[in-house]
């Protein structure tokens, strides 16, 4: 599971599994997470390897839900990324997507570019080795 993290700009072992509560949501289990420095500060990617994509969208939802009940704010974005939301949330943003039975996403990133950017080359992974299996 690690090797669908981009190799570009991860921070060196900072990769980690949180088997519950991920990000203080108690819907969120089993997230791989590793942590990049891209643009000159840090950010988190993320994903979950749900049982069906049904699963992982529903999840991704959810979780978009839970943020904007902690006071998360939708905006528009432009990807390539069927239904990626982008939430702007204690000052940093957030993208969120689901593709084939993954959840995943980027947050804590200080701009939208930089969110862009990262998430871009985690679904580009996640696409990959989905496509491939």
């Amino acid at each position: 599971e690690m090797e669908l993290f981009p190799q570009q700009d991860r921070v060196a072992d900072s990769m980690a599994l949180v088997s519950s509560d991920a990000f203080g949501y108690d819907g969120l289990d089993k997230v791989y997470t590793a942590e990049y420095e891209l643009d000159g500060a840090g950010l988190i990617a993320y994903f979950s390897h749900r049982e069906t994509g049904d699963d992982a969208e529903k999840l991704s939802t959810a979780y978009r839900n839970f943020l904007v009940n902690f006071g998360g704010k939708v905006l528009e974005i432009q990807l390539p990324i069927k239904d990626a939301q982008l939430v702007e949330i204690l000052d940093t943003y957030e993208i969120i997507f689901s593709y084939g039975t993954y959840m995943a996403g980027v947050r804590e990133a200080v701009t939208i570019d930089q969110a862009k950017k990262l998430v871009l080359r985690l679904f580009n992974r996640i696409k990959e080795a989905s496509d491939e299996s």
